[in-house]
Parts: structure tokens; C-alpha cells; sequence
């Protein structure tokens, strides 16, 4: 690679590890002082007030020091290698120093009497360490410094107590430790290898961009490009989805229990990230689904106001608590698709209107078409320019957010209804003017039955999980923890082993047996979730109940457990999620 391109590279890491260019601070800096403001009020008169209000002002200080040198990046870019190599050593050693306050807050504010702080202690910089690891991916140095400075001096902390629980969860952590450093390192190699990528298929379509065959060779290469790129999604998902998942079920366990109102309100802070996260996972496992050819759509004759019904519901309190006029036309048509994806499309299509809509309001119809009907949503919210209509059904497009401010959406709702009406054979067309609003219709075919309505779903009989003898197989030291904490809370009796080997042994050698097995579907080597429910019920029990649990978005992933026949759960799931899928399946085994 050319010496320009070595320092373009570099170029890109320096950028990607200062952060966005618009608004005052980054998200970094502003994640840094919601945690600090929330660990302040946590050990508030708890502590000693001279450690406490001294560690909070250098970790102000400190922070407003990283957007102001932020600022003075965009002020005046490096222009030469030199510069950049100064820049990268200085991000560097401001993640560290970062890290090294985090740590010492483990170190000052530890009590060593009160389980409780000591748990809410080791959650936050468990997530504040996986957290670090996105935004200073970029920078190996001041990546593995500053997980290392958060964990590594809370743990010594531990080690200091000399007692076997401190020793254990000392060395819990250190496996965690372990694991987000070479997760760490994995995702700097698969940036940096990017963007090497990048600029090497630059020099070369310069190379031939005189001859013949440029434009073939430039079509192939984004297409390999293309590969790598899902590859990778693939693979960063499964990854950030581990311990995201294990932050997912700690909280829940903390919400459960007896705790103190501001104990509560902390682990509420946590939970809304960790629903921020689960919302952005979801829509891209929608997204992959659709891509992978794993959604069917299932088409029927039902009636529309069935769903209108449920639409009016959900979306009646949205519209009233922002003053906007809501209103959805009663109707007796009967249509012919699928009555789940074309109630998606329309929740997509009803949340971007009451999200962009200031005054006025938002009206649903149906009308005749032809040989078929005709479905409108019309608000008078901020409107979309011509020269932007097309755009806005990429992924992550968004009109007037360039904060990615997550209150004004993901920008993935409509890159899924472009989805879902291609996949279903559903014209969709835009109508908009900035300032006057905007007309999304949806063309439908007509039903031949007589005002069919949607079949109710069965209810779900009430199943006791008190005794509820569960299995866990999962090769994540900290999932296995975190699952089993949970259920324990809700009365299970819970046996969580590593491997399908393990599994085998500990069944074989004791009369313990399942009455539900949740598992993970990758498992340790060449193991798999799937095959190990197979064993289960041909030794064991031939019916019983088993949900496999994955963070994989896979095509060929998501067909395998689509064919085995077994309840699927994605990661991270909510307890909530977590309860209710297992109720349907117990009561539906």
C-alpha cells in the first residue's frame, strides 16, 4: 500500500476515534458524564465526601477536556503524518486516563460491606468496559489500556480483601476482562483490515480505470465488498449481543429485588440503555430476516378494521400526549395478504408520522382502486424534500438528525417496510412537501370472503415456575451467571453448564432431570445448540421443551433453527421477553 493510503487509514482512525463533528460533545464524553453524575448520587454520603466530590471534579474537568480538544480537531485537521501519529498517541492516552478514573472509582468508592454497591459498582464498569470497546475501537493502544485500567484496578480491589467471595468474583471479572480484551482486539483487526481494504481497492480501480474492464472489475469488487461487509455485521452483532445480554438479565434480576428507591432508579437508567440497544438489534435482526428469505408471508382474506382496531389503541395515546389530532376511518373491507407483515409496514409508517409531526395530525384510510384498495397515512408533520424521497428507505437514513439523536428513530423503520412491500408484492408510494406533510400509500389486494376477521390468539394457560427444574448450556461464563441469577429469582431450580460434553456428564451421573433446556446455538469448537436438544430428547425425554438462545443473525443460521422445529430467542432478551417465551412454551409443549 502507497504511503498516502498508510496515512489515510490512519487518517480515518484518528477521525472515527474523535467522534462525530456535530453537536458540543460526543456521545463519549456525554455516556462519561451520565455515569458520572449517576455514580455520584449512588455513593453520595456513603463514602468519604473528600475522595467522592474530588474524583467527580477531576472526572468533570477531564471530560470537558476531551471535547474541547475534540473541538480543536475539527477546528484545524491534521494535514501530515506527523500530525496524525501525535493526534493518535493523544486519543490514545486520553481513553487510558479515562479508563484510570473509572478504576479508580472501583478502588475509592468499594464497600466492602454493603453487596449491593458492590454489585451496582461491578455492573457499571463491566458495561462502561464493553462500552469502551466501540469507541475506541479504533485505537488498539488506548482500547486495551483503558479496559484494562477499569477493570484491572477494581479487580486488584478485590484481590485486596482476601476472603474466597472476593477472590471469586475477582476472578469472574477476570474472565469477563479476558474476554472484551479479545473481542476488543477482534473488532480493531476487522476495522483496520476495512479500511486497508478500502484503499487498496481505491489504487486499484485508479490502476484501470483507463482500460476496458474497469467497470466489470469495480462491480465485482463492491460486491465482494459487499459480502464482507454483512459477514461482518454478522459477526459484531453476535459479539456486542454477549454481554449486552448479560447486562440485559442483571438488571432485570436487580429489579426484582428489595432494593432502596435510588438503588432502583440506577438500574432503570441501565435497563432504558440496555431497551435503546435491544430496539437498534431488533430492527436489524428484522432486516436480516427479511434479507435471508427466512420471513414467509402467509396470505388470507381477513378484515382491516380488525387491525385498525389495534392500531387506534396503540397509537391514540402517542398522538394525544403530543396534541395531534389521530384518527383512523372505520371500515368494512376485506382484504387478501398477510395480516402480520401489513400490520408492521403500518406501525412502521404510524410511528414515523407521530415522531415528525409538531401540530396538526395524522389520518389512516382505506379506498378502492381498481381491482383492489388503497391504504393512506397522511400527517402534517415537517414533510420530506423531493430530492430526499428516495434516500429515506435506506438504512439509517435520516432527514434532520444528524445528532442520531435516538428519541427521533433509527432510521430503520422505513429501509423495513421497503422490505416488507417487496417481499409481500405491495406497491408503496410517497407524496410529501417540507412544511405540509406527508402521504405514504399502500396498494392491496381485494379479499373474496364475507368480513372474515383475524383468528384470536389462544390464550396462554398460567404454568408455575416454582421448582421448574431448567438446564442451561451456554459457553459464556457471564450469560450462565446472569440466566441462572434470574431464574433462580423466579423460583427455578437451575442446573448451567459450559458445553454439550458437560452436559452429558452431569445428566448421566445424577437423577437431576429438565423440565425445560434453554441453549445457546454456538456453542464451545464445532457444538451446536441444536444438536444437543436432539440428545437431550432421545435419551431423556422425548417431548421436552427446549429454546435455543442466539445473538447470531446468520442466514443460514436463522434457516437451521427455522428447521429444527425449536422456539428460537434472540439476544439480548429482555426478562420480560425472556418469561413469556417461556411460558408459550412450556404451555404449548
Amino acid at each position: 500500500m502507497r504511503d498516502g493510503d498508510i496515512d489515510s487509514v490512519l487518517g480515518e482512525q484518528v477521525r472515527e476515534a474523535v467522534g462525530a463533528r456535530s453537536g458540543l460533545i460526543s456521545s463519549t464524553v456525554a455516556a462519561n458524564l451520565l455515569a458520572a453524575v449517576l455514580l455520584f448520587i449512588t455513593m453520595h454520603g456513603r463514602v468519604a465526601a473528600a475522595e467522592l466530590y474530588g474524583w467527580f471534579a477531576v472526572q468533570i474537568g477531564f471530560q470537558i477536556t476531551r471535547a474541547v480538544v475534540a473541538r480543536q480537531y475539527w477546528r484545524q485537521p491534521p494535514d501530515s503524518s506527523d500530525c496524525l501519529r501525535t493526534w493518535s498517541r493523544l486519543l490514545s492516552g486520553l481513553a487510558i486516563m479515562s479508563g484510570t478514573l473509572w478504576g479508580l472509582a472501583g478502588m475509592l468508592f468499594y464497600l466492602p460491606n454493603s453487596g449491593t454497591h458492590q454489585a451496582l459498582l461491578a455492573i457499571l464498569l463491566c458495561g462502561l468496559a464493553a462500552g469502551s470497546i466501540p469507541a475506541n475501537a479504533m485505537l488498539l493502544g488506548g482500547l486495551l489500556g483503558s479496559v484494562t485500567a477499569i477493570l484491572g484496578l477494581f479487580i486488584v480491589r478485590l484481590i485486596w480483601e482476601a476472603d474466597e467471595s472476593h477472590w471469586l468474583m475477582a476472578a469472574m471479572l477476570s474472565v469477563y476482562w479476558v474476554f472484551v480484551l479479545n473481542w476488543g482486539r477482534g473488532l480493531n483487526r476487522v476495522l483496520v483490515d476495512s479500511l486497508n481494504r478500502h484503499y487498496e481497492k481505491q489504487e486499484l480501480v485508479e490502476q484501470l480505470g483507463q482500460q476496458k474492464e474497469a467497470a466489470l472489475n469495480a462491480q465485482r469488487a463492491a460486491e465482494a465488498a459487499n459480502v464482507a461487509k454483512s459477514k461482518f455485521l454478522a459477526a459484531a452483532s453476535h459479539d456486542l449481543r454477549q454481554p449486552m445480554h448479560a447486562l440485559t438479565l442483571l438488571s432485570g434480576a436487580l429489579l426484582e429485588e428489595e432494593r432502596p428507591a435510588e438503588l432502583k432508579a440506577l438500574t432503570r437508567h441501565i435497563a432504558r440503555s440496555v431497551d435503546a440497544l435491544e430496539m437498534l438489534f431488533n430492527a436489524l435482526l428484522d432486516i436480516s430476516r427479511l434479507d435471508a428469505g427466512v420471513t414467509k408471508p402467509v396470505a388470507r382474506d381477513f378484515a382491516l378494521e380488525s387491525l385498525f382496531e389495534r392500531l387506534r389503541s396503540d397509537f391514540s395515546v402517542m398522538a394525544e400526549n403530543k396534541f395531534l389530532r389521530f384518527h383512523i376511518r372505520k371500515t368494512k373491507v376485506v382484504v387478501h395478504s398477510d395480516a402480520q407483515l401489513l400490520e408492521q409496514i403500518l406501525r412502521n409508517l404510524l410511528m414515523n408520522a407521530v415522531r415528525y409531526t409538531e401540530a396538526g395530525g395524522i389520518v389512516v384510510g382505506c379506498r378502492k382502486r381498481g381491482d383492489g384498495w388503497r391504504i393512506d397515512v397522511v400527517d402534517t408533520g415537517v414533510g420530506i424534500p423531493l430530492a430526499e424521497q428516495d434516500k429515506v428507505f435506506d438504512e439509517f437514513y435520516q432527514i434532520g438528525n444528524p445528532e442520531r439523536d435516538r428519541e427521533k428513530g433509527l432510521g430503520l423503520g422505513l429501509a423495513i417496510v421497503r422490505r416488507l412491500s417487496g417481499l409481500m408484492n405491495l406497491p408503496i408510494t410517497l407524496r410529501s412537501q417540507p412544511g405540509r406533510g406527508t402521504v405514504f400509500s399502500l396498494r392491496l389486494p381485494a379479499g373474496t370472503g364475507e368480513e372474515e376477521t383475524v383468528s384470536r390468539v389462544p390464550e396462554i394457560p398460567g404454568v408455575s415456575f416454582d421448582s421448574l427444574r431448567v438446564l442451561i448450556v451456554d459457553d459464556e461464563a457471564d450469560v450462565r451467571t446472569a440466566l441462572a441469577l434470574l431464574l433462580v429469582g423466579w423460583g427455578c431450580d437451575v442446573m448451567d453448564v459450559r458445553s454439550y460434553g458437560q452436559a452429558m456428564t452431569e445428566l448421566e451421573s445424577s437423577d437431576w432431570r429438565p423440565q425445560l433446556a434453554i441453549v445457546d446455538l454456538t456453542l464451545s469448537g464445532k457444538e451446536n445448540g441444536i444438536a444437543l436438544l436432539d440428545w437431550l430428547r432421545s435419551h431423556l425425554d422425548a417431548d421436552l421443551p427446549g429454546i435455543i438462545i442466539t445473538g447470531d443473525i446468520a442466514a443460514h443460521r436463522l434457516l437451521d433453527v427455522q428447521s429444527s422445529g425449536y422456539t428460537l430467542l434472540h439476544k439480548p432478551a429482555s426478562p420480560a421477553k425472556l418469561r413469556a417465551l417461556m411460558q408459550h412454551t412450556l404451555a404449548w409443549s
